[in-house]
């Protein structure tokens, strides 16, 4: 009967020594993760060093905040080996991995972990070590950006309602009495581009950050940019509020910058964009298929991790076949491309965009304003390039 009680004792505190080795596994990886973000966005080796032990502290282990002193966390290079792993190479210059080492013992602050039944048998604690290194990595990025017509409306979500001077209409054609007081010709809406507060204007600058970021970032990233839409001719316009006019064709899919690691030429392209007429629809199948394109094609590279950044405001449609873009979305992922979602305004449909993120194992954002919109790009630009190598 003691030798039954003593197993059973003792086998409390195997299960809490796995437990603990978990959360210090978890912890450590954490903060090499988040070190190595800060060393992308070109932060300096002290302020790598403090995001490091400040995110420690930030996950409990044992019951406790987890503690890293400056000299847990070493900056260096983590290099591929022939056999196909990777070795960490403290101070190696110039630096794009970070290592951080955690342990429980008697000479640092974080102390032993105490055992329950273990001091019976002459253990009282367990002293855990854990190390982590997170690298920037090769990273092949596109960013596949919707640009429907809906691109030229406000940033209120609401159907047909342009920002100052064109403001709300029912029917998408402007009055005779808004086209009198703006000065502006008939068909204005549909024949110039989008304007300040429109919100592709938004998404012109937070894809502005989000090259700025990756500009200064230590990590080998390549971006492209794909814009999409729906395919349809060119057609005249009747109205009984104005003349007739014509619209020009509108161009489902565009490659509009390949793979490059110059950011100038990615923020270029959709500035671009801006001084050019937004028409067409939501063809997402499409725009992701675009995507996959580029990530798959003579461009990528094979050892580098596949990224798709898919920013909508609207609700998907496909004039041809009735294409459901989760459909692209596995496609994307028998090519082993994550794809992350962004939502843009309260009209964009959020139920197909946490699906695909969720069926590749990208994350899905939703962005309530501009503000927010910029906040997400430069989340995802510092974390990007980042993968833990050990």
């Amino acid at each position: 009967m003691v030798i039954m009680l003593a197993m059973a004792a003792l086998s409390v505190d195997i299960a809490y020594v796995e437990l603990v080795k978990t959360e210090l596994r978890a912890a450590t990886d954490s903060a090499a993760r988040a070190a190595a973000s800060a060393l992308v966005q070109g932060q300096t080796v002290a302020e790598v060093q403090t995001v490091a032990i400040n995110t420690a502290a930030l996950n409990n282990v044992a019951g406790k905040s987890l503690k890293l002193t400056t000299s847990d966390v070493i900056l260096g290079q983590s290099v591929l080996q022939p056999s196909g792993a990777y070795q960490f190479q403290a101070g190696a210059q110039p630096y794009q991995a970070v290592q951080v080492t955690s342990s429980f013992s008697s000479k640092n602050a974080n102390g032993t972990v105490p055992l329950f039944f273990a001091p019976i048998l002459g253990t009282s604690s367990y002293s855990p070590t854990n190390t982590a290194v997170a690298a920037a990595s090769a990273c092949d990025v596109c960013l596949v950006l919707d640009r429907s017509h809906s691109m030229c409306w406000d940033q209120t979500g609401t159907s047909w309602s342009y920002p100052p001077p064109y403001g709300l209409d029912t029917y998408g054609v402007l009055s005779i009495l808004t086209m009198a007081k703006s000065g502006l010709p008939s068909g204005v809406f549909q024949q110039y581009p989008p304007t300040t507060g429109s919100r592709w204007l938004a998404l012109q600058a937070a894809v502005q950050s989000f090259c700025g970021i990756l500009s200064t970032a230590n990590g080998a990233t390549q971006v492209a940019v794909v814009t999409w839409a729906s395919t349809s001719p060119s057609q005249t316009v009747y109205s009984t509020l104005q003349a007739p006019f014509t619209l020009p064709a509108s161009i489902g899919v565009t490659g509009d910058v390949g793979l490059t690691s110059n950011m100038n030429a990615i923020s270029a392209a959709v500035t671009a964009r801006s001084s050019q007429v937004l028409l067409g629809g939501t063809d997402m199948y499409s725009g992701i298929e675009g995507g996959i394109t580029v990530l798959s094609g003579t461009g990528s590279r094979p050892s580098a991790t596949k990224v798709m950044i898919l920013m909508t405001d609207g609700d998907w449609s496909s004039p041809a076949g009735n294409k459901d873009p989760v459909l692209a979305a596995q496609n994307a992922l028998t090519n082993k491309i994550t794809v992350h979602c962004i939502c843009f305004l309260q009209s964009a449909n959020q139920t197909t965009c946490q699906n695909i993120a969720s069926l590749t194992g990208g994350k899905f954002y939703y962005a309530t304003d501009s503000a927010s919109l910029t906040a997400i790009f430069q989340e995802i630009a510092g974390t990007l390039p980042v993968a833990l190598t050990n």
